[in-house]
């Protein structure tokens, strides 16, 4: 028999061309992109989802009694003490198209009021139309002392006005 050659060729791929030049550290730095974009996600999505929930409002305990043996037996429960709150004075004048009422507000309580709000409910023929309000000129006011306020209301036509502080 004779002896023939055969030529084969082949291509071999090795790994190096396999990955085209991206090293190893690029899918690392993929996953860690990703990671920090389902992160930031999740945090927005709890703080918007904060945001559309009620706040509950909850009363502060006042502790007024404790039984001073080695368990709690009662405990009292107290409304905290409200500023007294009192309009001592007030005038209006009309200037232009504009009713100005000015008064003042005194703190006749044993604690600061705080956010003192003055409000203006205006009438006619015995039925309430518009309402303005304002805070005292400090905002807040210690106990047994005066501030001012000042309400500039658009005039409409009216009967009477109604003031009350909160």
């Amino acid at each position: 028999m004779a002896d023939k050659k055969i030529k084969v060729e082949a291509e071999v791929t090795t790994k190096k061309n396999v990955f085209s030049g991206i090293g190893k550290g690029f899918g690392i730095t993929i996953c860690i992109f990703l990671g920090i974009i389902f992160l930031f996600v999740g945090c927005v999505a709890l703080f918007s989802y904060s945001l559309d929930r009620p706040q509950q409002v909850v009363p502060p305990v006042v502790v007024e009694e404790v039984n001073k043996t080695d368990t709690i037996q009662e405990v009292k429960q107290t409304e905290p003490k409200k500023p007294k709150l009192e309009i001592i004075s007030h005038n209006d004048k009309t200037e232009r198209a504009y009713l100005y009422i000015t008064g003042e507000v005194k703190n006749n309580g044993n604690t600061i009021a705080k956010s003192v709000k003055v409000t203006a409910k205006f009438y006619k023929d015995g039925n309430f139309i518009d309402r303005d309000y304002t805070y005292v000129d400090e905002s807040d006011i210690p106990a047994g002392q005066i501030d001012t306020f000042e309400i500039m209301w658009q005039k409409q036509d009216y009967d009477r006005y109604e003031l009350l502080v909160s």
